[in-house]
């Protein structure tokens, strides 16, 4: 046999090695399992949470202590981190499910958002030309189902003209200005999106189609080809994002629970290597859930904003002993934030990213985002009525916003406004104008209220009549209506009217302004008008001349913004409770029940005990069998799981050790204050039947 032959089939063998035993969670030659991350859980009524901590848990090559999220594999560097799995398990094996890891319940997933990387191949396979190249400059599209097992070809008819080719589809996709699935654009660059107005190849250009973008380079020659191969993303879970706490519900109290919590990478998607995961019995933690003590206050927080900004903090205490009960405020630079513990006279955290993500410090779980770009109209008192709003926002996902506040001002005559058209983009180039624009007249005049200024509205002419009509957005734009001295004052002429700027004229001053080089990809930003664009709104009914329009916008979060967390730490009240809340579960107590998890575990639970108590069982004769005492540590103890809290088990047996006969008891409990006075009784009953 051939000896290349065989030195393939070794190495496919070896593959399949790593891959069968990748899954187990075991080392493999040249493969450390991912590390777990450290636990912590807090038991309530029926309800236990959980958290999660990566920091410290993973040593890198150069054997300095990281968190478990930079993770990368020593051997392979595309294996890296993808996310949590939380698993519970009861601490009585079921013998009929085999193996105690099939006891384990997957309960939930977190992991990074669409996970795509390396799935995406590009090469020249019809070389006519050594002087061109091509490079795949983003390979993880918005969704992680976006990418198909597909192919693409890239070939050149001319040294200009090129097709893209999907060959599942046996399509030639068409050329697009605007980006979309159905056809291929090609962009200026990757920071203004600028299309080109043709698909003719400029060196350099960015290609974009199905979610991909590349870059071809150098002098290509008609039959140069280049393929294009997707995979799928083989994305792990549910692209949720990543969170460190979970909260589960509906449990038993006084149940015994097993949980874990395992860290996971991404497996090598270009071998066919799934994830490797850590064990289940690196990092687990038992709880019981119980009901707090009675009295029992929880922590509580309150928020408090100074500003003007539609920023949006929440805060939840969600580590009820870690709250100390301080002031905390949240202070922000540009779009990051601060917070600083105001009675400790300390940083917590420093240059924190605006998001809907959650970070936890000091017990308190805090979210801190801005607003989503977006402004609300309304009509200012005494107008018409007759306008209705139908739909009003950001324009590109809110990345133009100016957080500006606008006018809309309907006249009695016709103005000066710039109709946009996209059957405009079959004019012929050696205008002045851009492509799409032209002037138009509008029954309106726009205001910039925060500039005190009038602006050149845009509307989208529909119906390409050149003309306004109710079902055509208004676009806000911040390109001054008059000329402007360098106070920014309008300019007058003769007879002491305003000049109308010339709008197309203001275009190319900004874009003269604005164009800087870009060193890394050796070419031009270019500039777009439509980074002009800042708002819309759409009318349903049309209002009337006169009417005003009054157009909010929201506010980020800036310097003069503040955020005040008050904290108020957990208590216990041993004067206010309530005795009669005091229960016995499970009553009747039967021998087969699911708190039975051995021969000798018989149990029942007191619950909604006070803080401070005595439990004293009689039998209806009056002869007493146990006495126990109850005492929950909830505030000094630092680590909850196996605190009792409002709840003591009873293993019903005698002072001597003999087991409880059928029939019905009594039970009494005194509870007392801090020092050991008597603050009221309950007397109850509970039966047992073996």
């Amino acid at each position: 046999m051939n000896r290349y032959i065989i030195k393939s089939k070794l190495v496919t063998l070896a593959i399949l090695f790593f891959a069968a035993t990748a899954t187990t969670g075991n080392e493999v030659s040249g493969v450390s399992p991912i590390p777990s991350p450290q636990i912590r859980a807090y038991p309530a009524d029926r309800s236990i949470t959980l958290l999660w901590d990566g920091s410290n848990r993973w040593t890198d090559l150069s054997g300095k202590l990281r968190n478990i999220e930079e993770y990368v594999d020593a051997n392979n560097p595309n294996r890296i981190f993808e996310g949590y799995r939380v698993y519970r398990k009861l601490p009585l094996a079921n013998p009929n499910k085999g193996s105690n890891e099939d006891n384990w319940q997957l309960i939930a997933e977190y992991d990074e958002v669409s996970f795509t990387r390396n799935l995406i191949s590009a090469e020249h396979v019809g070389k006519i030309s050594d002087a061109v190249s091509i490079t795949v400059l983003r390979e993880q599209p918005t969704q992680s189902n976006s990418l198909t097992e597909s192919s693409f070809l890239i070939k050149f008819l001319t040294t200009q003209q090129f097709e893209v080719i999907d060959l599942a589809k046996s399509q030639v996709l068409k050329y697009r200005q605007n980006q979309g699935d159905d056809g291929f654009t090609l962009l200026k660059d990757l920071t203004s999106f600028t299309p080109y107005p043709n698909g003719l190849y400029v060196s350099g250009a960015i290609i974009h189609f199905a979610g991909m973008y590349f870059k071809i380079e150098g002098s290509p020659q008609p039959n140069d080809i280049f393929k294009i191969t997707t995979s799928p993303s083989n994305a792990i879970g549910e692209n949720q994002g990543l969170t460190y706490h979970y909260i589960d519900t509906n449990l038993f109290n006084g149940m015994e629970y097993l949980y874990s919590v395992t860290a996971y990478d991404s497996g090598e998607p270009r071998l066919g290597l799934p994830p490797l995961e850590s064990q289940k019995e690196q990092a687990t933690i038992k709880v019981v859930p119980r009901t707090y003590p009675e009295g029992y206050q929880l922590p509580k927080t309150s928020v408090t904003h100074i500003g003007s900004s539609h920023g949006i903090v929440r805060v939840i205490p969600i580590e009820p002993n870690r709250i100390t009960g301080h002031t905390y405020e949240i202070t922000f630079d540009n779009s990051l934030w601060t917070l600083t513990d105001r009675d400790g006279g300390f940083v917590l955290l420093e240059d924190q990213p605006q998001s809907n993500q959650t970070v936890i410090v000091h017990g308190l779980m805090i979210m801190v985002d801005g607003p989503k770009a977006s402004i609300e109209g309304k009509e200012m008192g005494g107008g018409s009525g007759h306008g209705i709003i139908e739909t009003e926002g950001g324009i590109a996902n809110g990345r133009n916003a100016n957080h500006h506040d606008y006018q809309l001002r309907f006249l009695n005559k016709m103005e000066k406004g710039i109709n946009y058209n996209s059957s405009n983009s079959e004019a012929t180039t050696d205008t002045d104008h851009p492509l799409l624009l032209t002037n138009s007249k509008v029954p309106f005049a726009l205001w910039d209220v925060t500039d005190n200024m009038r602006v050149w509205p845009v509307y989208v002419d529909l119906d390409n009549n050149r003309n306004w009509g109710l079902d055509e957005r208004i676009i806000f734009t911040s390109i001054p209506y008059y000329q402007l001295n360098k106070s920014g004052i309008p300019q007058t002429d003769r007879d002491g009217s305003p000049l109308i700027n010339d709008f197309f004229a203001q275009i190319e001053k900004n874009k003269e302004k604005n164009v800087e080089s870009d060193s890394v990809n050796n070419q031009n930003n270019s500039y777009r008008v439509e980074n002009e664009w800042r708002y819309y709104a759409h009318f349903a009914s049309a209002p009337k001349p006169g009417d005003i329009w009054s157009f909010t916008s929201t506010k980020p979060n800036t310097t003069s913004d503040l955020f005040l967390i008050e904290t108020q730490a957990q208590s216990l009240n041993f004067d206010q409770h309530n005795l009669n809340r005091i229960n016995v579960f499970p009553n009747p107590y039967y021998a087969k029940n699911r708190l039975v998890t051995s021969l000798d575990s018989d149990q029942i639970f007191f619950s909604h005990l006070p803080p401070k108590c005595k439990i004293q069982i009689y039998t209806l004769a009056g002869e007493l069998v146990r006495e126990l005492n109850h005492q929950s540590d909830l505030l000094t103890q630092a680590s909850m799981p196996d605190q009792p809290g409002g709840m003591k088990a009873f293993d019903l047996l005698t002072y001597d050790g003999r087991p409880l006969a059928n029939g019905m008891y009594v039970y009494h409990v005194e509870s007392f204050d801090a020092d050991g006075s008597n603050l009221g009784y309950k007397i109850g009953r509970f039966a047992i039947i073996r």
